[in-house]
């Protein structure tokens, strides 16, 4: 491992501690024990963390937030480019609201960073000497992105497993189908057999599919985890078609779950849309009793050709 390669790893350091034991910390850590330019460009980012916990704390959250977002987003309806997934992100977007506490969740998390972490103490010039340290901190851009994330997940995404949404629409589940896959998740059970996987879900009355687009019928498993949109249960699979392919997620809903129309199996490959800017492609249909959204991060001709 070399300078730039710790730095990288260092500066996206979690604040609760939870990468201690990873081994790539872990090496990068004893690189920036032994390295004085790299520790002290450690303890640098220690200080910017700091003084970013500081101005944060004195940051009021206006009560109007929600309110400019939705402006914002009215505005966007009429400027070129704005397109329909720009129209249903609005839309979802409207049919939450967010938490109460969304600031103190995020001093909170900022409190955390101060607690795992041994800082330098400021100077009245607000200026940080040098010194020994028990953790690392966070990067200066890692700690916004933290905020940032906390922010938008408060508004956008309750926390898993539970997803809140006006209603459970096609277009509804594909923008928090991404919002999710794009998180950090873990999965309630890992095998590389699919039939373990549906066996799985069906002891936990979770839907299934009784048959996969021909891409993915000889596809290894990856594992599977439960979803619940406004408290209606749907499973999530998580296949490989091959070491050199990207993952290939698959939502299963009861049909009688999902509001609006959904074309059959053998129009999906039509129904084959691509979100530019998260990268995702999805593909979704319906059989008699479940409803099907198949995501990729990959070019809609690739996941087209699972069909």
């Amino acid at each position: 491992m070399d300078h730039t390669q710790a730095k990288l790893i260092l500066s996206s350091f979690r604040p609760n501690g939870s990468d201690l034991h990873d081994p790539a910390f872990a090496e990068a850590l004893a690189l920036a024990a032994e390295d004085k330019e790299l520790g002290q460009w450690l303890a640098n980012e220690r200080a910017q963390d700091m003084a970013f916990a500081d101005s944060l704390a004195d940051f009021p959250i206006p009560e109007s937030l929600r309110e400019s977002l939705f402006e914002a987003l009215a505005t966007a309806y009429d400027s070129p480019g704005y397109n329909q997934f720009d129209h249903d992100f609005a839309g979802a977007l409207a049919g939450l609201e967010p938490p109460s506490n969304l600031r103190g969740d995020i001093l909170a998390a900022m409190e955390i960073e101060q607690k795992v972490t041994t800082l330098p103490p400021a100077s009245n010039a607000r200026k940080r000497r040098k010194s020994l340290f028990s953790l690392p901190a966070i990067g200066g851009a890692a700690a916004a992105g933290i905020v940032a994330a906390l922010v938008w997940t408060s508004l956008l995404k309750p926390s898993d497993p539970d997803i809140t949404v006006a209603s459970i629409t096609p277009h509804a589940v594909q923008v928090e189908a991404i919002n999710f896959l794009n998180g950090n998740f873990s999965l309630d059970r890992r095998d590389p057999k699919q039939e373990s996987l549906y066996q799985f879900l069906a002891s936990n009355e979770l839907p299934s599919p009784n048959i996969l687009p021909v891409g993915l019928q000889e596809a290894d498993g990856i594992g599977c985890k439960r979803l619940d949109f406004n408290n209606k249960p749907a499973s999530l699979i998580c296949y490989r078609q091959s070491p050199d392919q990207p993952t290939v997620h698959l939502l299963v809903f009861q049909r009688s779950d999902i509001e609006g129309d959904l074309p059959e199996m053998a129009q999906a490959r039509k129904s084959c849309s691509h979100c530019t800017r998260s990268g995702w492609s999805i593909a979704s249909w319906r059989d008699e009793d479940k409803a099907f959204f198949l995501l990729g991060k990959m070019e809609p001709d690739q996941l087209a050709a699972v069909f």
